[in-house]
């Protein structure tokens, strides 16, 4: 009776795990390249997947770009080798579908455990482990298959509502973001010849919106340059430069009519920012990828129960978990931070060339009873000091915490939170017999509810020599404390209506409700 198949559509969690894969790779420098005397920092940034489906698997591929500071073995110069490589992280599951768009996602790839080996005067071995967290969610339909014959009046369903999240996700094409630094603003003068040593930006998304066009995501890239001028006895330094951008990314699409935003979150990397030196001064042009993300929130509507009043009636059960959002945005943390000098064998009079910030991926939630968010984690710094001799690296880390008040609904659980975070500036200094370092974080989080539904996946009906009574008859019923109007007529096959009729009850939302026979002592079938 396909007429009488109910289907509904709903969105399921497939992945809510971190997945990591190791890399190593063997890498020989380029011959206009000085050999490696001694590696002072290894760094790595990791580039938005794109993600690939086919038979029954995910595949995240993306690239890799590592960035090591070593000493040159010939004359203790500072110099910076970028190496690219590149990762793929395949997840399998067999309830993948064949249609990317029926996915959603926020592509969020660091890389960690960074290092860096000297095999040869100009070969290096270089490792990572890039951590994934696919937040991977799919758009299915599930069907209540009906077998058998049984009249539209005979069947009778129980339908049922529940909250389901609606997800949609965007990762944009690159976009560049050109500047230039005159040779004034770089600390230049005319007659310089300087030699850019390196180059890198972080991402800093300072608002991001729903709009008719899609999300709107306004921020900077917050590049960092490493130079030296040429000449005998000239040190390394660096300074930064803050980049605008402003892009709207297509989403909204997969979206239900019906559906009511909840927010939207963003992050934001920067793959490349190569620096050019001119006669004028510095051609700066970064790279940025973006991904958004919006949550809302509808309904669905499933068949919870069934029977017939003249077949008898088999049914299939199956439980579904729908995730359901509470709260979506973006928000940033600062973080400020100092350590002895004498802790990391450094002294006053040494300067900062250069200090790098990572965000370690462990990252801690706790949500209160009141709605307050708490996310906690580390910051590895990395420094290199100049004492005007020798550049000296030092290492050391940092306590992270970021708090939010959350405005929607947190009393019902389980709640799975979903936090992408990354370091969008990072400032150091010596001061004193401290070093102390200014860390800008940029946080996007949501946070979902979980409910279970049981819903009948399959109905059988086959044929009865079950009757209904004379009409003559008078049934008496005394239902017991937990018994809903539905028990009742499922138990003697007839119907919610005629019963409330017979008995002069009052209407509720729906006949298995708690109430709907509450104080009922006896009840005409």
């Amino acid at each position: 009776m396909s007429d009488n198949n109910k289907r509904f559509s709903y969105t399921s969690r497939l992945f809510d795990r971190a997945q990591t894969c190791e890399l190593s790779d063997d890498f020989t420098l380029p011959d206009y390249m000085p050999a490696v005397g001694r590696v002072l920092s290894c760094s790595a940034i990791a580039g938005t997947p794109t993600l690939y489906l086919g038979g029954g698997s995910a595949e995240y591929a993306g690239g890799i770009r590592y960035s090591v500071l070593y000493e040159s073995a010939e004359d203790s110069s500072l110099w910076c080798a970028e190496l690219p490589s590149e990762y793929d992280i395949v997840l399998s599951d067999n309830a993948l579908p064949k249609d990317p768009s029926a996915l959603s996602y926020l592509p969020d790839a660091s890389a960690e455990n960074v290092s860096a080996r000297v095999t040869a005067p100009r070969k290096l071995t270089l490792k990572s482990r890039v951590r994934l967290s696919p937040e991977l969610r799919a758009y299915a339909d599930a069907e209540t298959l009906i077998h058998g014959d049984s009249g539209n009046d005979d069947l009778k369903v129980l339908t049922a509502r529940a909250d389901c999240g609606y997800y949609s996700s965007v990762s944009n094409s690159p976009i560049s973001c050109k500047d230039r630094l005159t040779r004034a603003e770089a600390g230049l003068s005319a007659s310089d010849e300087f030699r850019i040593i390196s180059s890198r930006g972080d991402v800093m998304i300072s608002h991001v919106q729903l709009s008719d066009g899609g999300a709107l995501c306004r921020g900077e890239v917050c590049a960092h340059i490493l130079l030296t001028r040429e000449g005998e006895g000239e040190r390394p330094r660096k300074m930064i430069r803050k980049i605008p951008f402003a892009e709207t990314l297509p989403i909204g699409s997969t979206l239900p009519d019906k559906s009511q935003i909840v927010g939207i979150r963003a992050i934001g990397v920067c793959p490349a920012l190569p620096a050019a030196a001119t006669e004028d001064g510095i051609d700066l042009e970064a790279t940025v990828m973006l991904s958004a993300e919006a949550a809302a929130t509808g309904e669905i509507a499933y068949i919870k129960d069934a029977y017939s009043k003249t077949s008898d009636c088999e049914s299939s059960r199956r439980k579904l978990t729908l995730p359901s959002p509470v709260a979506c945005w973006c928000g940033n943390a600062t973080v400020s931070s100092s350590k002895p000098l004498t802790d990391l064998s450094l002294d006053s009079g040494m300067r900062l060339c250069d200090i790098r910030a990572t965000l370690l991926p462990e990252i801690k939630t706790e949500i209160s009873e009141g709605g307050r968010f708490t996310a906690s984690g580390k910051i590895k710094f990395s420094a290199i000091a100049d004492n005007g001799a020798e550049l000296i690296p030092a290492e050391f880390d940092a306590d992270m915490k970021y708090t939010a008040d959350i405005r929607g609904n947190v009393d019902d659980l389980p709640l799975v939170t979903s936090v992408s975070a990354a370091v969008a500036e990072v400032k150091g200094r010596i001061d004193s017999d401290r070093i102390v370092c200014d860390c800008e974080l940029y946080i996007s989080c949501l946070i979902d509810k979980e409910q279970e539904i049981d819903s009948i996946g399959e109905i059988n009906l086959t044929p009865s020599a079950f009757s209904q009574p004379d009409a003559s008859h008078i049934r008496v019923c005394y239902p017991s404390a937990n018994e809903t109007l539905w028990d009742i007529a499922k138990r003697y096959r007839t119907d919610t209506e005629l019963i409330s009729e017979k008995n002069a009850l009052e209407p509720t939302p729906s006949p298995d409700s708690s109430d709907s026979i509450s104080n009922t002592k006896y009840l005409i079938i």
